[in-house]
């Protein structure tokens, strides 16, 4: 997969003439206030400082990407498309950068992160979606959010993964948060899998690609990927 992204990102700067050009990537993590605002919520890993997003700045636009290895980077493209991605510091740098540069260049939309209450806003838009595409199907949510999981459990038959052992085992709105090992049993258990785009930066997307067709990416990191590897995806942090 990831050899996938980079050769499709080494195109992309190479059709636009970037790679050879002195352009710098300024990488940092963001402080809980700039990345979730004022949300004071406990349930999110972000609140808690679990993760953090790390935003890259190319030009006016900006790529995020969630990671539990957070770290600082200046450096040119060529530098990016050259990381060896074998940690989850590395697949953020380059996920982060990957989506800031498709922002800028107008193929991807919703790279910064939503604020405030804006998880809420965005799991209710979503629970609405699926009702008017899918009925009432069975959900699988890979990948523990809390917004998500209250508001879908209310309309759906949902069953949760989680990779955090403080979630693994404790019931969460009236849902068992199961075990990330159980990521492929419940992905053929769902009529719809929901996936956190985190997945990407700790590897473990792939477990699931054989279910691509009823998967749909969630969040900001996801952004590029999904658009390059044809996942559908689900993001409206720019809406609201």
């Amino acid at each position: 997969m990831f050899n996938v992204l980079r050769r499709t990102f080494g195109e992309i700067i190479r059709k636009h003439g970037l790679e050879e050009e002195n352009i710098a990537i300024k990488i940092r993590p963001l402080s809980k206030e700039e990345a979730i605002g004022k949300l004071l919520d406990k349930e999110f890993a972000l609140v808690r400082g679990e993760e953090v997003l790390v935003e890259a700045v190319f030009r006016d636009d900006v790529g995020q990407a969630f990671t539990d290895e957070p770290s600082n980077f200046y450096g040119r493209l060529r530098d990016i498309i050259n990381l060896s991605l074998t940690s989850n510091k590395e697949r953020a740098l380059f996920i982060a950068s990957l989506n800031a540069v498709m922002k800028y260049l107008g193929l991807i939309k919703n790279t910064r992160h939503c604020r405030n209450s804006g998880p809420w806003i965005c799991a209710e838009k979503l629970a609405e979606y699926i009702r008017q595409i899918y009925g009432k199907p069975k959900v699988g949510i890979i990948g523990y959010q809390p917004a998500l999981v209250k508001t879908l459990s209310k309309y759906f038959k949902v069953r949760v993964t989680d990779m955090c052992e403080k979630n693994i085992g404790k019931i969460k709105f009236g849902i068992l948060v199961e075990s990330y090992l159980r990521n492929v049993e419940v992905s053929s258990w769902a009529d719809i899998v929901l996936a956190t785009g985190s997945m990407i930066v700790n590897d473990t997307l792939h477990e699931i690609m054989p279910f691509k067709e009823k998967t749909i990416l969630y969040g900001v990191t996801c952004a590029g990927a999904a658009k390059i590897l044809k996942l559908k995806r689900w993001c409206v942090s720019e809406e609201i």
